[in-house]
């Protein structure tokens, strides 16, 4: 390797959520351990910002504004929340000094990265809020359809839930690649089809470091609660879901003498007995999560983590196909989803045995890792 390769690596690196910022993490961190000089371009497209720190409008639908209008109500816990994923961002992702938001910006800047790396993430989901209000071009650059790289590589890089002829549309940046992977397995079929290339199937950047790994992350911390909890991450339920999930956790919980802890980003909601955390940056929740005596999920990220942590879990929501069921069968933990809420009151054994899915995570970081250092050689 010569010292002045030098890796782009440009993701969704940006968006407030836990999963995105992690994932990120993740392949820095990695990349820097196989020996290479990595940072992070810091392309964010207008929607992006919007989307994410503009808490309830219109633009997003009247649907939308009104479940979330109680975010007025904790402006101020807002605000902490924005300026815990910055600071995230600006000391563990090595943003580039410049900021981009447009293809036209990226395509004419000077850059001097020897490989782009793109992914993971939906990167090349058209339908991600990222793109939501802006022009065709915008998602280009995570085809690194710009520059002048001598590799290009694309890192566990997800289409989401598209269908193949949406896939088909992009054949012509797919082909660019050098070197392609991506992180589910439909996706994977789908790509290999559209291509004719071969495509490689690798783990979500979260799961390249271990558990030992993400609990020594610096601000990792013990949660000031010495009560055993149930820690509760969720996405998209809206208060309907909330009136139908809510009062079924704390009957667990309840039952099972716990405490309930509850972060829900995209939502605001109370409920008495539970507490919702409304500030939380990405390492307030890897915290509530590592400490955890039990975790309910309905996110991909929150799954997965429970299992690389090794944290007894139930996984809400979760439709045949989806990225959450396609980790969970990848490991054999499919008994771990629930999709109604009375269903966590059958069986008050949350006990869950990790020993074979850890396996599976082992080989499979093994498996991701040589990929990359075969794409970079």
């Amino acid at each position: 390797m010569k010292k002045k390769d030098k890796i782009g690596l440009i993701t969704y690196h940006a968006a407030y959520n836990f999963g995105s910022v992690l994932q990120t993490y993740g392949t820095i961190s990695t990349l820097e351990k196989l020996g290479w000089d990595v940072e992070t371009i810091d392309y964010r497209t207008p929607s992006q910002t919007f989307w994410y720190q503009k808490d309830f409008s219109l633009k997003k639908g009247i649907r939308s504004m009104i479940d979330n209008i109680g975010f007025e109500f904790i402006k101020s816990a807002r605000k902490i929340r924005a300026k815990k994923y910055e600071q995230f961002i600006s000391e563990f992702l090595r943003p580039s000094d410049r900021r981009f938001s447009s293809y036209k910006e990226l395509c004419n800047a000077k850059m001097d990265y020897d490989i782009l790396i793109s992914g993971s993430d939906q990167v090349w989901n058209i339908n991600c809020g990222e793109f939501k209000y802006e022009k065709p071009d915008a998602i280009l650059p995570y085809f690194l359809n710009f520059g002048n790289p001598h590799k290009r590589i694309a890192y566990a890089s997800s289409f989401g839930p598209q269908t193949l002829r949406n896939i088909r549309k992009f054949k012509d940046q797919l082909t660019r690649y050098d070197f392609l992977s991506t992180r589910e397995p439909f996706t994977r079929e789908y790509i290999e089809r559209v291509t004719n290339k071969d495509v490689k199937l690798v783990c979500d950047p979260t799961w390249l470091i271990d558990k030992s790994q993400w609990l020594s992350l610096p601000g990792v911390y013990e949660p000031q609660t010495r009560r055993p909890y149930i820690f509760v991450y969720i996405l998209y339920w809206d208060f309907r879901a909330m009136r139908r999930w809510l009062p079924k956790i704390k009957e667990l919980a309840d039952q099972k003498g716990l405490d309930v802890y509850c972060i829900s980003p995209l939502n605001y909601c109370k409920y008495k007995g539970i507490n919702m955390i409304q500030d939380a940056g990405p390492l307030d929740i890897l915290s509530y999560l590592a400490n955890a005596d039990f975790v309910i999920t309905n996110t991909f990220h929150g799954t997965i983590f429970s299992m690389n942590l090794e944290k007894p879990f139930y996984s809400c929501d979760v439709q045949p196909g989806s990225r959450q069921g396609q980790m969970l069968s990848i490991c054999e933990l499919e008994d771990r989803i629930i999709n109604n809420p009375y269903e966590l009151i059958e069986n008050l054994d949350l006990q869950c045995d990790f020993e074979h899915s850890t396996k599976k995570i082992i080989k499979f970081r093994e498996e991701s890792i040589n990929y990359l250092k075969n794409a970079l050689a």
